[in-house]
């Protein structure tokens, strides 16, 4: 049997913690510099995710149940101008959701809401109020949106390629499950459901005829629409990492949009 010095073995278990505690990180804020913005995630001691806030414009709220799953959610909306309650009671792949909505600029009303998961327990399609299709959604292995569509007059397809590291919602995917961001329609997080990070993406609309139009990004909506060049929309992102693997910073066809800050934690 080969012996060790009590040396040798503190130094192993040091460096062991060590390699350990440099991938328990979690994000605390993201910045936008191009829209001038920023966002900031608050934990429980469980390491749970319990607020996500942008000062001025919104906050989520989000409890959770003894077990870890979520239990209720709250976001408001320009400081209460718009407040939506919803309540989570959980059956196999079917999540019923209590909807109480409120605040200054919408009248006060009381809902129910279904939502029936795959049995990866993915969200893969919404409806609207008349049972017609709403969204659909597909992933991968690595519970990454690989392609979105989104039917209106128009239907919008949206896919997603990803790069082979780590995604920086990689802590907080443990408290929050994928179905919840797909359920809340949160833009900017479509490229952090899964496992690692967006690497392109393809947008295509096409009109009630069959015929393409020009896709935008949704948050250049209300500009006007281009009225030559390629009809497809194609983003490519770049990534700048720290030296554990994080990524730290995004490029949108090279232009800085995102800039990850983390905490360790135990």
């Amino acid at each position: 049997m080969k012996k060790f010095s009590v040396l040798t073995l503190c130094l192993f278990f040091a460096l062991n913690i060590n390699a350990q505690s440099t991938v328990n990180k979690r994000l605390v804020r993201i910045d936008f510099p191009v829209e001038n913005r920023t966002i900031s995630f608050s934990y429980n001691r469980k390491n749970e995710l319990t607020r996500v806030e942008e000062a001025n414009r919104m906050t989520l709220t989000l409890r959770h149940n003894s077990d870890g799953s979520l239990r209720e959610s709250r976001l408001d909306w320009n400081r209460g101008g718009t407040r939506i309650d919803r309540t989570y009671s959980y059956d196999g792949n079917r999540v019923t959701v209590a909807v109480r909505r409120s605040g200054r600029n919408q009248s006060n009303s009381r809902s129910t809401e279904t939502i029936v998961l795959d049995g990866s327990m993915h969200l893969t399609r919404s409806y609207a109020w008349d049972g017609s299709l709403n969204e659909s959604f597909v992933y991968d292995a690595n519970n990454n949106l690989t392609k979105f569509q989104w039917f209106g007059s128009n239907v919008t397809t949206t896919t997603y390629e990803y790069n082979d590291d780590v995604s920086p919602f990689s802590n907080i995917h443990k408290s929050i499950p994928t179905w919840f961001w797909a359920h809340k329609n949160l833009d900017w997080t479509k490229g952090f459901w899964g496992k690692n990070t967006i690497k392109r993406l393809t947008k295509v609309t096409v009109d009630e005829d069959g015929n393409q139009v020009f896709a935008v990004e949704r948050r250049n909506l209300n500009m006007p629409r281009p009225t030559s060049g390629d009809k497809t929309l194609v983003i490519n992102f770049t990534y700048e990492y720290d030296s554990d693997g994080f990524p730290i910073r995004q490029y949108k066809n090279g232009e800085l949009t995102m800039i990850f800050t983390y905490e360790t934690f135990r």
